[in-house]
């Protein structure tokens, strides 16, 4: 959730948790814009996490968890997987349309490009929501405290809210 701007995405170390993770073999181009066509293949697993609290579906579980991966190991393709083409994201205010959008102006720059990393610390269900607490730290150590409302449906992100705690 930085809104600090940084040059061009730099790759980051996968750490040990998510070494499971297959690294992209090619420098393969996705199509992320909101075309509606087929974002790219889900690379790796989610790591094991405590268990979640209330009714949070499997499904649910594994898009956020799968998420939180793909953004440790600095994967837009991989994050790109798990959007919708037309899913919408709300940072704290600042609202992205489009999986174009939440990639190219949101995760590209602000996660990846600052070298971030999300630490999971609960998940429960809010209604037909499924809530994550991340702690967020940049690669220059700053740390942000905040959620993600995400409304998953047929094993993609359609919405999300970003909140701070």
């Amino acid at each position: 959730m930085n809104r600090r701007r940084n040059g061009a995405p730099r790759k980051v170390a996968v750490c040990a948790a998510f070494a499971v993770l297959a690294a992209l073999a090619t420098g393969c181009s996705a199509d992320i814009g909101t075309s509606g066509a087929e974002p790219p293949a889900r690379t790796g697993t989610a790591p094991a996490l405590p268990s979640p609290s209330g009714s949070v579906s499997a499904e649910a579980l594994g898009v956020a968890r799968g998420f939180t991966a793909a953004a440790n190991a600095g994967d837009l393709e991989g994050i790109a997987a798990y959007y919708a083409a037309d899913a919408r994201f709300d940072r704290a205010g600042t609202l992205f349309r489009g999986r174009r959008a939440i990639i190219e102006d949101f995760m590209a720059t602000d996660v990846v490009g600052d070298a971030g990393h999300y630490r999971e610390l609960s998940v429960r269900a809010a209604g037909e929501r499924t809530v994550v607490e991340y702690l967020f730290t940049s690669g220059s150590g700053a740390r942000e405290h905040f959620t993600y409302s995400y409304r998953i449906e047929g094993g993609l992100i359609r919405d999300v809210v970003g909140r701070y705690v």
